[in-house]
């Protein structure tokens, strides 16, 4: 008898319907050798609440080894399977999709390619070998598994709805931390089709003319993963600025056919005290100076504020940390700042980088256009 095998396959989809459609749906049937089948949903609802709600119909686990099964299931609810999943938004979402054969023959993915909006492909990912198999949504409606060599304890799956051509590169996060001296830039991928790698641009305004600092032909560090359907983390830092000035990055995805992709622009400004100040491309609407967390705190905590866009500029920025008798205990920021939003870390220590005693303390924001003070607690 053949060895029973459990199959994960984690499900990243994109669907997006028609502009005059209420709701989209994407079916997935999953058939094994004997015949036995099970008709898995995606789909996209505005009633949705893109948690467990009404619309998601509900599966019992998997049967007994050796009986056939499939159900869908969320990375981040354990225990609950389903064989139907609604979001509201057109955003990637993550999926397990569970499959047990009864006999482990084969392992076959269909759907009706006619029901389809803007067909694009369809990217099968073996998370073991890293080989990918690019399948035509719109001139095919079925792909062999096991004929294709993807029978295996676990691969992946990207639907791309939306597109012919997926995207090389999905983000999801791209921001400045400003040092001493130096600027580091850091992205997360969330996905990679055939990305060659990475360009970084400068320029010293949000509407001026950037200029390329490094490309992945020179750094290692940018070059891409090809193909990957898994979190990937880079940096790159730019020692080549001066403190207290203000900088604008781009970054630039390279495919293997040439196509370039932009993100950004994001600002950066370096300091010349050891506070590490993060920023993205966010430009908020109003001022704020937003409550520190975690609060009350030990050793650290974080404190973010938000300058808009406003005529004349904000000046010189300052953000300072005082004791209950008003006394000054530390200078996080004195700089002139773009507009943006802004996040940094305050360690508990003074500017003579002495720890400082449990208490209250004062935290305040002064520039030409915003002045804001909150309290927070350090308990050791």
């Amino acid at each position: 008898m053949d060895k029973v095998k459990l199959l994960w396959l984690f499900v990243c989809v994109v669907l997006v319907g028609p502009l005059s459609a209420q709701t989209f749906e994407f079916d997935l049937t999953i058939v094994d050798g004997l015949g036995n089948s099970q008709v898995l949903t995606i789909g996209m609802d505005p009633a949705a609440l893109d948690t467990v709600d009404a619309l998601d119909l509900l599966s019992p686990p998997l049967p007994p080894s050796g009986s056939f099964g499939a159900q869908l299931e969320f990375p981040s609810i354990g225990d609950t399977y389903f064989k139907d999943m609604r979001t509201s938004t057109t955003a990637t979402t993550t999926y397990y999709l569970r499959y047990q054969p009864q006999t482990g023959g084969n392992l076959v993915m269909s759907w009706d390619n006619g029901l389809l909006v803007n067909p694009g492909t369809m990217v099968l990912t073996d998370d073991i070998t890293g080989s990918v198999v690019n399948v035509d949504m719109l001139n095919q409606s079925s792909f062999d598994l096991t004929g294709n060599a993807f029978m295996v304890d676990k691969c992946r799956i990207v639907v791309n709805a939306t597109t012919d051509d997926p995207k090389p590169v999905e983000l999801s996060a791209f921001f400045a931390a400003g040092g001493n001296n130096k600027i580091t830039l850091r992205w997360t991928t969330q996905s990679e089709i055939g990305n060659l790698g990475f360009e970084i641009y400068r320029s010293n305004d949000r509407e001026g003319v950037y200029n390329q600092i490094a490309s992945y032909t020179s750094y290692s560090d940018l070059e891409g993963a090809g193909n990957s359907n898994q979190p990937i983390h880079y940096r790159f830092a730019d020692h080549q600025v001066v403190n207290d000035l203000t900088y604008w990055y781009k970054l630039a995805a390279v495919d293997f056919n040439g196509g370039v992709e932009f993100f950004g622009p994001i600002s950066g400004i370096a300091v010349q005290n050891d506070v590490e100040i993060i920023t993205t491309g966010n430009v908020p609407d109003v001022f704020a100076l937003r409550d520190n967390y975690p609060n009350p705190f030990n050793p650290s905590t974080k404190i973010a504020f938000d300058l808009p866009q406003v005529s004349g500029g904000h000046g010189l920025v300052q953000l300072v940390i005082f004791d209950v008798l008003g006394r000054k205990v530390r200078t996080l920021v004195n700089s002139s700042l773009a507009p943006g939003s802004y996040i940094l870390e305050w360690d508990g220590r003074n500017d003579f980088g002495q720890a400082v005693p449990s208490g209250v303390y004062l935290y305040g924001i002064r520039s030409l256009n915003f002045t804001s003070f909150k309290k927070m607690m350090l308990i050791k």
